[in-house]
C-alpha cells in the first residue's frame, strides 16, 4: 500500500517582543524630586499583544503621576517666590512713601519757618481811636492811612493785608457807610439812578490781573459805580475813588464799550450831534471839567477828549475820513469827563457838597450818552415818571 503524505509539522517560533522606546523623562524642575521607574523586563513567553499594551498603559500612568506632581510643587514654588516678591515690594513702597512723607514735611516746616520770619517782619499798624469815631457822611483820616500804607509795593499783599485785617476792616466800614449815606445825595442830582444797598455799588478790593502784567493782588483806592443796575450794566454811569496823593475822583460817563455799543453811539453822532455837543459845550462843564483844549495829565479835570484809547486816524466807517465834520467825536471810545479832588477836601465836611455840584453837572452827559444807547427805553422811563408827576399833582 503506498504510505499517506503527512503534512509537515511546523516549528512553533517563539514571537520576540517588539522593543519599546522609553518615553522621554520630565525635566527636572528647581525643589521637585525625580521620581525612580524600575525597569520592567521583556514579558514572558506566550504572551500577547494585550500584555505589550498593558506595560505602555502602565508606564504612561506612571508619566502622568511624575508629571502632576512636579507640576504641584513647580506651582507651590512659584507661589512661594511670588509671595517673598510682593513683600519685598511692599516693604520697598513703604520706605518710599515714607522717604517722601519726611520730605514734604522738611519743605512744609521750611516754608512755615520762611512765613514766619516774613510775618514778623511786617508792620502792624493799631488802629486809633479815631478810627471808631468817624463822623457820618465823612472820609476818616485812618481809611485814607490805610489806604497810603496799602500803596507801598512790599505792603500789597496777602500776608500784609492779613496781618493788618483789623485796619482794613475799620477802613471798609468808613467807606460803606460814607456810599449808603452818599445814595439819597445823588439821587436828588440824578432822579434815574435807583435806591440800591452798598454791596451792590461798592467795588471789590481785589484786582483782576488775568490780562495784567501787573500782578499786584490789590487796588490802592476804594471805589463805587452809580448807574440805573448799580455797579453793573450796559448804562452810562458815575464812577467816584478816593486815592491818597491828591488822586480821588468823580468821573461820569461811558468807559470802553463794547462793540456794539460803540458802534450805536458813532450812528447816533453821525444822524445828530448837536444833543452831545450842547452837552460838553455848556459853560457850567466846562468850567468843572475843562474844554475841547484840556490836556489830560496837565490838569487836575479832564473833558471827554484825551483818554487812551482815543483813536488817532478816522475810524473804519462808510464816508468817515480825516476831514469829517464829527471826527474829533467819532474818534472817541471812552467817553467820559473826570474831575480830580484834593485830600484836603476829600477829609472835609464839604466832600459830599462837591460830589453833588458834579453829579449835577454830569447828569445832562449821562443822559445823552443813555438815550443814545437805548431811546426806547429811556423815552418810556421818562414817560412813566411825567405820567407819575400828573397823578400827584391832581
Amino acid at each position: 500500500m503506498p504510505r499517506k503524505k503527512t503534512a509537515p509539522v511546523k516549528k512553533e517560533t517563539k514571537p520576540t517582543p517588539k522593543e519599546t522606546k522609553p518615553k522621554a523623562t520630565p525635566k527636572e524642575t528647581k525643589g521637585s524630586t525625580k521620581r525612580k521607574i524600575k525597569d520592567v523586563s521583556p514579558p514572558p513567553s506566550g504572551s500577547g499583544s494585550g500584555s505589550e499594551s498593558g506595560l505602555e498603559d502602565d508606564q504612561d500612568d506612571d508619566f502622568n503621576e511624575v508629571d502632576s506632581d512636579d507640576l504641584d510643587k513647580e506651582t507651590e514654588a512659584e507661589e512661594d517666590d511670588d509671595e517673598s516678591e510682593f513683600e519685598e515690594e511692599t516693604k520697598s513702597n513703604k520706605r518710599t512713601k515714607t522717604n517722601k512723607t519726611k520730605s514734604v514735611s522738611n519743605k512744609k516746616q521750611k516754608l512755615d519757618d520762611k512765613d514766619s520770619s516774613l510775618i514778623s517782619s511786617i508792620k502792624l499798624i493799631k488802629p486809633d481811636q479815631s478810627s471808631k469815631n468817624i463822623p457820618l457822611g465823612m472820609i476818616g483820616q485812618s481809611t485814607m492811612n490805610f489806604l497810603s500804607e496799602l500803596s507801598v509795593p512790599e505792603n500789597n499783599d496777602r500776608e500784609w493785608l492779613s496781618i493788618n485785617d483789623q485796619i482794613y476792616r475799620l477802613a471798609l466800614k468808613n467807606w460803606n457807610e460814607f456810599v449808603t449815606y452818599l445814595v439819597p445825595k445823588l439821587i436828588e442830582c440824578d432822579w434815574t439812578l435807583p435806591v440800591l444797598p452798598y454791596k451792590d455799588l461798592v467795588h471789590r478790593l481785589h484786582r483782576d490781573v488775568r490780562f495784567s502784567n501787573d500782578k499786584t493782588p490789590y487796588k490802592t483806592n476804594f471805589s463805587v459805580g452809580f448807574s440805573r443796575t448799580g455797579k453793573k450794566g450796559p448804562w452810562a454811569s458815575y464812577y467816584i475813588h478816593i486815592k491818597p496823593g491828591d488822586g480821588s475822583l468823580i468821573a461820569g460817563g461811558i468807559w470802553n464799550p463794547d462793540k456794539s455799543q460803540l458802534t450805536t453811539i458813532r450812528q447816533s453822532i453821525l444822524s445828530n450831534s448837536k444833543p452831545l455837543r450842547k452837552v460838553i459845550n455848556h459853560p457850567e462843564f466846562i468850567k468843572m471839567f475843562g474844554s475841547h483844549e484840556t490836556v489830560k495829565g496837565k490838569s487836575k479835570r479832564s473833558s471827554i477828549f484825551g483818554h487812551d484809547d482815543e483813536l488817532k486816524n478816522s475810524p473804519k466807517m462808510d464816508n468817515v475820513n480825516q476831514s469829517h465834520p464829527e471826527i474829533d467825536l467819532l474818534k472817541l471810545k471812552t467817553i467820559a469827563a473826570v474831575r480830580y479832588f484834593s485830600d484836603e477836601l476829600v477829609l472835609s465836611d464839604r466832600f459830599v457838597e462837591e460830589i453833588q455840584k458834579s453829579v449835577k453837572t454830569l447828569s445832562p452827559l449821562i443822559m445823552c450818552l443813555n438815550e443814545m444807547l437805548m431811546p426806547e427805553d429811556l423815552d418810556d422811563q421818562e414817560g412813566a415818571q411825567e405820567e407819575e408827576e400828573e397823578e400827584e399833582e391832581e
